[in-house]
């Protein structure tokens, strides 16, 4: 928090006027979900067809591997912040993310084109 207060007047003022968008933005999220006005429920779901309402596997791995990134480098950048200005990512956990995100979309295409066709 003291580097956020380091540097010119206009860096300054544009990092604490990023961190409260993100903090509005998150208390917004967080009080449409208590609300009730954003609804999570049916977020891991697959929607219509044969399998309604059933867990999506495609979406259950994008999650999966999206969490497993952020558990595996989280603690490595609130304990170095200094080491992690621009992030090095490990070509793998690239592959695993883009993997698993795509495989997801191209599902999802192949749905909206099936039904045009």
């Amino acid at each position: 928090m003291a580097q956020l207060l380091q540097g010119s007047v206009l860096q300054r003022f544009t990092a604490i006027s990023g961190l409260v968008f993100v903090a509005a933005f998150a208390l917004a999220v967080v009080l449409g979900v208590f609300e009730r006005t954003i609804c999570f429920g049916g977020l891991l779901r697959v929607k219509g067809g044969q399998w309604n309402g059933q867990p999506s596997p495609a979406r259950m791995a994008a999650l999966l591997s999206t969490m497993a990134f952020v558990v595996s480098f989280l603690p490595k950048v609130i304990e170095y912040p200094d080491e992690f200005k621009a992030l090095d990512i490990s070509q793998e956990w690239i592959f695993a993310i883009a993997g698993t995100h795509f495989t997801y979309l191209a599902s999802k295409a192949l749905v909206v084109l099936g039904r045009r066709v």
